[in-house]
């Protein structure tokens, strides 16, 4: 019910028919729930051509990659069957990293980067993931059916050291805690 730094996942086909099926698909890594969106949505952790070996098969991820769901992709009009997924990864927590600066109102600044997440737990992790990231914005996208926020997060650069706050209703201001 987290977010992971997910870096490998550990396959297993089935053994006793279908096992030629596990082979030329993806996995991928998404912040939204690939039942709701497309997994196609979500990054690559790894392709894999071959066919998982009976005993079992480590994939490691070409880069770690941060998400809540894990799945395999193949392409349309393809069986895809599996046994057994592990998924290894650390959990990322963003208790006590922000704190509120004031509800209705949004940071400003000249290096924003707007995004959807699905929670605002996942907005304070894109910002985690940032080194510039100092701040970040969260609005409730839509109706709760529809899930997710609308994520903005504000950022620090050589040239870009100002922000401002701006009454801005439906909006909540984040800012990184002070270490120490």
């Amino acid at each position: 019910m987290g977010f992971y730094n997910i870096t490998s996942v550990h396959l297993f086909t089935r053994t006793e028919a279908c096992s030629d099926r596990l082979q030329n698909f993806e996995v991928r890594v998404s912040g939204t729930d690939p039942t709701t969106f497309p997994s196609v949505k979500g990054q690559q952790c790894v392709y894999y051509r071959s066919q998982v070996s009976l005993t079992g098969t480590s994939l490691n991820c070409t880069r770690p990659i941060i998400g809540r769901f894990v799945s395999l992709y193949k392409l349309a009009n393809d069986f895809l069957t599996i046994w057994e997924m592990f998924v290894i990864g650390t959990k990322l927590d963003t208790s006590g990293k922000y704190e509120l600066v004031q509800d209705n109102s949004r940071l400003n600044s000249s290096a924003v980067t707007s995004l959807t997440t699905a929670s605002r737990v996942g907005c304070g992790v894109k910002c985690l993931g940032d080194v510039t990231c100092v701040a970040f914005n969260v609005m409730a996208s839509g109706t709760r059916s529809q899930r997710g926020v609308t994520c903005e997060l504000v950022c620090v650069t050589e040239w870009v050291t100002n922000m401002t706050l701006s009454a801005q209703t439906g909006w909540r201001a984040y800012k990184r805690r002070l270490e120490g």
